[in-house]
């Protein structure tokens, strides 16, 4: 019978131990870069929210003034988030503090990129030309007046085709090499 009332009274006395464990807030300090005029900043992050250290100030952050992406995080995804990127902290001329993440990511390689934005810029002319050169030429006879027409008509699609193609392939073609 005795073990019976030893199991209860374990319980009641850790519950009251794991909630007080529960209530401790968890604060973070994260690295800030910010302009020399504001002089010593540092950025912390509780259950709260943000808040800016500035010469023994805390100041709040607003939640609208935080980028999105950090809004979101937790105080363990922060930490990681930090190997990665970094945080802009900006003071606004009502008093109020604005801060950013910014992911860290290799630059484009210009190799990369000029070959990408050449080959889809060609790429797209290549196929709309000839597309209209086959078109042209369905028409037997009347071929060098189809061409003329189509040619005054769908060249400026064309044309804007090949850019947008062209940038994208170029993003693409730079991202892949990184820097060369």
């Amino acid at each position: 019978m005795q073990n019976y009332f030893k199991q209860p009274l374990i319980l009641i006395i850790l519950l009251p131990l794991a909630c007080q464990g529960m209530n401790q807030q968890q604060t973070i300090k994260l690295s800030l870069l910010a302009s020399h005029k504001l002089g010593a900043v540092q950025l912390e992050k509780d259950d709260k929210g943000f808040h800016i250290l500035q010469n023994g100030k805390k100041t709040p952050v607003n939640s609208y003034d935080v980028d999105p992406l950090l809004r979101k995080m937790n105080c363990d995804q922060l930490k990681a988030f930090q190997k990665h990127g970094y945080v802009t902290g900006k003071k606004l001329s009502n008093g109020e503090y604005t801060i950013k993440a910014h992911v860290r990511g290799k630059g484009g390689g210009i190799g990369g990129a000029s070959a990408g934005f050449y080959l889809g810029k060609f790429s797209v002319y290549f196929v709309g030309h000839g597309a209209i050169l086959i078109a042209a030429a369905c028409t037997g006879p009347a071929f060098p007046v189809t061409f003329k027409a189509l040619e005054l008509t769908l060249s400026p699609a064309i044309e804007a085709a090949s850019n947008t193609v062209a940038i994208g392939c170029g993003v693409i073609g730079g991202t892949a090499t990184g820097p060369v």
